[in-house]
C-alpha cells in the first residue's frame, strides 16, 4: 500500500514535483555551492554525520517502536507504525536510486551520492513527528534536518542537489507512512486515483487508474 496507492497518490504529486524541480534546479550550480561551503566548518560535518547516521536513525525508529508498546497513546503508536512504514519507504527509494545512478561524491569516496540518505532520514523522521506533535515539533526537527543537510555538503559527502533530493524523498516517504496509516486506521478513505511506476526489462512508464466508487 505504501508504494502503490500512499506514495503515488495524487496528494504527493505537487510535493514530488517541487522537491525534482529544486533538485534539476540546484545541479548546474553544485560544483559552485560545493567549493563555497565545503570545509568551512568541520564541526558541522561532523555533527550532521553523527545526527542524521544509521545509529541515530536506527534509535529514532526503534525507540519510537519499543515506546509504543508500553504506552496506551493512540497518537503514539500511531507515530510508531507510521514511522516504521515511513522509514521502510525511504531505504528502499534512497538505497535503488544510489544503485542505479553511481554518482561520484564530492570527495571521491565512492559512487553513492545521489540522493543523500542523511537528508532523507531526518526529513522522513520530521515529517511524521510535525504531522503528529504538531510544530512544537516540527519546527526543532525540520531545523535540524536542515542543518543535517547543509552539513553533508559541508563535509564533502554530498552536491547540493544530492540533499534536495534526499529531502523531498524524505518528505514523502513521511506522508506515505503517515497516509497509509490513516487509510488502515479508517481516518483516511482511499483515494479513488491510484498511481504507480511500470518497470520492466525493456519498458519504463506510469500506470494511472481510476478505481470505482465503493458501493
Amino acid at each position: 500500500m505504501s508504494f502503490t496507492t500512499s506514495l503515488f497518490s495524487e496528494q504527493n504529486l505537487l510535493p514530488a514535483a517541487i522537491g525534482g524541480t529544486v533538485a534539476l534546479t540546484l545541479a548546474p550550480y553544485d560544483q559552485t555551492i560545493s567549493s563555497a561551503l565545503r570545509g568551512t566548518n568541520e564541526s558541522v560535518g561532523t555533527i550532521g554525520d553523527a545526527a542524521g547516521g544509521r545509529i541515530a536513525m536506527i534509535s529514532i525508529v526503534g525507540g519510537t517502536i519499543t515506546a509504543s508498546l508500553f504506552s496506551h497513546s493512540t497518537r503514539l503508536k500511531s507515530t510508531a507504525f507510521a514511522l516504521a512504514q515511513a522509514t521502510a519507504v525511504d531505504l528502499a527509494i534512497v538505497n535503488s536510486l544510489k544503485f542505479i545512478t553511481q554518482r561520484e561524491r564530492p570527495d571521491g569516496s565512492s559512487n553513492l551520492s545521489f540522493p543523500s540518505g542523511h537528508a532523507a532520514d531526518a526529513f522522513t523522521v520530521a515529517t511524521v513527528f510535525s504531522h503528529y506533535y504538531g510544530w512544537k515539533w516540527g519546527v526543532p526537527l525540520y531545523a535540524a534536518a536542515g542543518f543535517i543537510a547543509v552539513s553533508r555538503v559541508e563535509k564533502g559527502k554530498h552536491w547540493p542537489s544530492d540533499v534536495a533530493a534526499g529531502a523531498a524523498i524524505g518528505l514523502l516517504a513521511g506522508r506515505s507512512g503517515i497516509l497509509t496509516t490513516e487509510r488502515l486506521g479508517g481516518s483516511r478513505k482511499l483515494s479513488r486515483l491510484a498511481i504507480a511506476p511500470i518497470l520492466g526489462a525493456h519498458r519504463w512508464g506510469v500506470s494511472v487508474s481510476v478505481l470505482p466508487r465503493p458501493q
